[in-house]
């Protein structure tokens, strides 16, 4: 599993805000292969940390993500 598959996979659900969960299922239905959750979590704090893709805090250790997203706005 690669960072510009999840970009790739963020890229048709722009402006969409979407759970690890969300985005582990499509990364399945996509790719036919099953990353480990931690390894995408991994993978989708690094996208975060280089400002590629935008997290919100939805609760405890609750996330959702988005590319294209202002976070004023949402």
């Amino acid at each position: 599993m690669y960072w510009f598959d999840i970009l790739e996979l963020m890229e048709k659900n722009k402006k969409r805000w979407l759970t690890a969960k969300e985005l582990e299922l499509l990364f399945k239905q996509k790719f036919n292969k099953t990353p480990t959750h931690q390894n995408f979590l991994k993978t989708l704090s690094k996208l975060v940390k280089n400002k590629q893709i935008q997290k919100r805090i939805l609760g405890y250790r609750r996330y959702i993500y988005c590319l294209g997203c202002n976070d004023k706005n949402a």
